[in-house]
């Protein structure tokens, strides 16, 4: 993961929903999550600030994203080519 120009490695927990095909829903699909953390601090993020006696920004910061792939299918063009 890349954050203002700092690169960690970061591992994330994968989980796959399921996949389908369905042609009315444009083809292939399948559905992942991933959830990972990170310190921000490692990534250069350092702005802190007491609000009310308690820090607004914590060091750990969760990352949870969730995603779906769609294979999109190449039109196949029919013809000859000429030479």
């Amino acid at each position: 993961l890349t954050i203002k120009g700092n690169t960690r490695p970061v591992t994330f927990q994968v989980v796959k929903y399921g996949e389908f095909n369905d042609p009315n829903m444009m083809g292939h699909r399948i559905g992942y999550s991933a959830q990972g953390k990170i310190n921000r601090k490692d990534f250069g993020l350092t702005f802190n600030m007491m609000l009310d006696g308690k820090w607004i920004v914590s060091e750990e910061v969760d990352i949870f994203i969730e995603g779906e792939f769609v294979e999109q299918k190449q039109e196949q063009t029919s013809g000859t080519a000429s030479a």
